[in-house]
C-alpha cells in the first residue's frame, strides 16, 4: 500500500467500491499529489508514481518545493514540468478543477 500526501477519489468510485477489512480504499485515487521531501529518493518517488498510474490514477502531481516546480503525470501522456507561473488543469481527474500553481509553489 502506498499513501499519498494528498489524494482525491470521485464520489462515484467511492459509492461503487467496497473498502478492505482495514477501511482502506482498494485502488489508486483519481488524483494524487506527492510532495518530495529531502529524504525521498528519485527512484522511490518514481515507483510510487507508476504504481498509482498502473492502478488507475488519472493524474499524479509530484511537487518539488525547493525547485518551485512540479511534474504532471497522466496515463499515456508525456510528463509535463510546470512552474509557479503555470496553471494545472486537473479537470480530467477532478471535473472543472484547476489550480494556479503560484499559490502552492511560492
Amino acid at each position: 500500500m502506498r499513501a499519498a500526501d494528498v489524494s482525491f477519489v470521485s464520489r462515484q468510485r467511492l459509492d461503487s467500491t467496497s473498502f478492505d477489512e482495514e477501511g482502506y480504499f482498494p485502488g489508486a485515487p483519481d488524483f494524487v499529489v506527492e510532495v518530495v521531501s529531502p529524504s525521498d529518493s528519485f527512484a522511490d518517488v518514481q515507483e510510487k508514481v507508476y504504481l498509482w498510474l498502473d492502478g488507475g490514477a488519472k493524474l499524479v502531481l509530484v511537487v518539488l518545493p525547493k525547485k518551485h516546480s512540479c511534474f504532471v503525470y497522466r496515463p499515456g501522456a508525456p510528463v509535463q514540468r510546470l512552474g509557479s507561473s503555470d496553471t494545472l488543469d486537473a479537470s480530467d481527474a477532478v471535473p472543472g478543477w484547476s489550480l494556479d500553481l503560484g499559490e502552492i509553489l511560492k
